[in-house]
């Protein structure tokens, strides 16, 4: 693992994986961190340099006072800038999409194409988002964090909620969940680091060949039937997949469907 520091003095953790002519940078979801990607990692290393990179309040990143959306896009973009130094794949999943957007929308030199895996635009929409399996999630972990608990106490508790996931997958979820800074969950959940306007007009931007991963709204997804459309509106040049029966961190219930949809797209 290393350490980027930014012109402003923002610390951002990162691992580098491989030696292949073509960059990938991979950016996790919300309570994750690098430790997301660990199976999908030998898949696609083959020819590619993979990096990835703990969010701020994430992992060994650091932790601002507050949270937006538009820093944490210029902290991204410098290390693709400055690290990378070249037009790399860029991958994000859930808010990591969010950032990649914002990268790909202001930064267009730096991406040449652009994977989304489920956006979490249910976020902006109160109705769902008060029902949604996601919202009670991160509840939990609010509590989880305030509570202090341990990576061994925090294991069995996910096992309960995720029955169908490894007990390394679970591990490292459990590890990236006490990992992070509890205020950005408060951030994202109060639209203080973006709102539905500020990332529909960063799709406007989008021109990269962009690849939309959906989840099964009808088990836990973040973007619905709806929320696609909306970005394929704005996001010219597009692919849609849709997944049935896979919930929203898709890289690790469909691992196998993902990692063959994101190869087939990137060697277009």
């Amino acid at each position: 693992m290393s350490i980027f520091t930014t012109e402003d003095g923002n610390k951002l953790n990162y691992a580098m994986h491989g030696n292949g002519n073509a960059p990938m940078l991979m950016l996790h979801g919300l309570s994750q961190s690098t430790l997301t990607f660990t199976g999908m990692l030998e898949t696609l290393l083959p020819g590619r340099t993979l990096y990835l990179c703990d969010l701020p309040g994430h992992g060994d990143s650091y932790r601002p006072a507050s949270y937006r959306a538009e820093t944490m896009i210029n902290d991204v973009a410098e290390l693709l800038r400055d690290v990378i130094n070249k037009p790399a794949i860029v991958y994000g999943h859930s808010l990591g999409s969010l950032i990649a957007s914002g990268v790909a929308a202001c930064e267009p030199e730096l991406v040449s194409k652009l994977i989304l895996s489920d956006p979490p635009l249910i976020v902006w929409d109160e109705p769902r988002w008060k029902k949604s399996i996601i919202s009670s999630y991160f509840g939990w972990a609010r509590k989880t964090l305030n509570a202090g608990l341990s990576v061994e106490q925090i294991v069995p508790m996910l096992q309960v909620a995720f029955p169908h996931r490894s007990k390394d997958v679970l591990k490292d979820q459990a590890i990236a969940l006490s990992q992070m800074d509890a205020g950005i969950i408060d951030a994202t959940l109060d639209a203080e680091i973006a709102t539905r306007d500020d990332i529909m007009a960063l799709f406007e931007k989008i021109r990269c060949p962009t690849l939309l991963l959906q989840a099964d709204p009808r088990i836990l997804a973040a973007a619905s039937d709806e929320d696609i459309l909306a970005i394929q509106a704005r996001i010219k040049n597009t692919q849609h997949l849709k997944f049935a029966g896979a919930d929203h961190d898709l890289h690790l219930w469909k691992q196998q469907k993902i990692l063959e949809a994101v190869l087939g797209f990137i060697k277009l």
